[in-house]
């Protein structure tokens, strides 16, 4: 059994994201119906999954203290972010919203139903629940989850967006570990993704990025 695991751990989180990292060029249009059709499929494993305690899909417990520590570390990180933003491309600076802002709106509402909650199934939900037997302690799967993160986003093409995903899967990871709440963990995924296209670094995480 462990060692199926590991095979089926190997095709999910490192094969078939470096097939699509190979084929980049091909499947950028497709990136967007690939996500929603894994994050369906996995939702209905996971549902069907008697092991899975499926309250852990939507619910929280104690949520205006997390909510409160999600908004403190935002704050912390998002202005060295910001500055670092405005003092090294200040052509990107607030670029979407002051040049095109009715897409800006669009992307502020829909990118954390159509990317954010899919990504955290994958590689939150699905993945904690399904390979904890792999990596036993709570530290592991949480860096292996980070890891796994920031290398499907290399399909971008550049070293920002595998950064930044690897350093936000590991937060995004010790917090699903810590409430087991996939709603508290893509709310937290949902602020720091519209963070980022707001504050000029949008076009590192988008498909036609990709050259």
């Amino acid at each position: 059994m462990i060692l199926r695991r590991y095979l089926e751990f190997f095709l999910l989180y490192i094969l078939l994201p470096g097939l699509l990292l190979i084929y980049r060029l091909q499947v950028k249009s497709f990136l967007i119906p690939i996500l929603l059709l894994s994050g369906i499929l996995i939702w209905f494993v996971l549902r069907r999954d008697p092991a899975f305690p499926s309250w852990q899909l939507g619910f929280c417990t104690n949520c205006q203290s997390e909510f409160f520590h999600i908004l403190i570390r935002f704050a912390a990180g998002a202005l060295p972010v910001t500055l670092w933003v405005y003092l090294t491309q200040p052509d990107n600076f607030l670029n979407l919203p002051r040049q095109m802002f009715f897409l800006w709106l669009m992307i502020m509402f829909f990118y954390p139903l159509v990317s954010v909650y899919p990504q955290e199934l994958i590689y939150r939900a699905f993945f904690f629940h399904r390979y904890r037997v792999l990596f036993k302690s709570d530290t592991k799967m949480i860096w292996v989850s980070a890891l796994c993160f920031g290398y499907v986003h290399l399909i971008f093409g550049n070293w920002i967006a595998f950064v930044m995903s690897s350093i936000g899967g590991y937060l995004f990871a010790r917090t699903y570990s810590r409430t087991k709440s996939l709603l508290v963990t893509a709310l937290e995924h949902g602020l720091w993704g519209d963070f980022i296209f707001s504050i000029g670094l949008g076009s590192y995480f988008y498909s036609g990025y990709i050259h």
